[in-house]
């Protein structure tokens, strides 16, 4: 099952204990969507020294890679080692050099944290509708507007402004997160939420409610957007 999937490769330790048992037919073919794929081989991934599985479609002929949900395309760290930094300047008013101060775990530079914030308000968008979708499948009474801090400008740094849209996404994402303390453990919320994104990349479906929102803030309660 895809919940299972998750649970074997939400991370380095779980992904490398698992790999010979991942059922990669619940990922299909990213491509077309067929569920119709066989392994073909493996590749290492430098630095985090993981093996990525190529999957060879029998449908289409497609032959792709498929990068678990902890690792980014042409990042070298993975998403848990670089999410506390994210969080704490998103949900917070601390500035880079606090903290590095506060959380010396982290591996990278400030240079690399603000490009890691970049790529992920460019992903808001997207996962921010992804978390609203389940929310309203997995609570169909819960009603957004409940919570201010989903339709108003909360992020709280103002040294940003050109990307002030996008930081109110992913500063969402965060309060979102509070939602599914039931589901999944908040350390795992992105990781969750981009193993969803892939998960639909190349399937025959449409796109979520939300999708469409520029903003994120679009209400659903019901069967079909307002």
């Amino acid at each position: 099952s895809q919940l299972r999937l998750f649970y074997q490769t939400r991370d380095v330790k779980s992904y490398r204990e698992n790999f010979n048992r991942i059922d990669f037919t619940v990922v299909g073919c990213q491509r077309c969507g067929s569920a119709n794929v066989i392994r073909y081989g493996a590749y290492i991934r430098k630095k985090t020294n993981v093996l990525i599985q190529r999957l060879f479609c029998l449908d289409c002929g497609a032959c792709l890679g498929w990068l678990p949900p902890f690792l980014l395309p042409h990042k070298h760290y993975t998403v848990p080692e670089i999410e506390p930094g994210i969080e704490a300047y998103v949900t917070g008013s601390t500035g880079y050099t606090k903290i590095f101060q506060n959380l010396e775990s982290l591996p990278c530079c400030q240079e690399t944290l603000w490009r890691w914030l970049d790529t992920f308000a460019a992903m808001a968008k997207e996962l921010c509708g992804i978390a609203r979708e389940t929310l309203a499948k997995f609570k169909p009474n819960f009603r957004f507007e409940k919570d201010k801090r989903l339709f108003s400008a909360n992020f709280p740094s103002a040294r940003s402004q050109n990307k002030q849209p996008r930081l109110n996404l992913l500063y969402q994402l965060y309060v979102l997160r509070e939602y599914f303390t039931s589901l999944v453990e908040p350390k795992d919320f992105l990781v969750w939420l981009i193993f969803i994104s892939r998960l639909k990349t190349g399937k025959k479906s449409s796109p979520t409610r939300f999708a469409n929102d520029p903003n994120g803030l679009k209400r659903d309660n019901f069967p079909q957007p307002p």
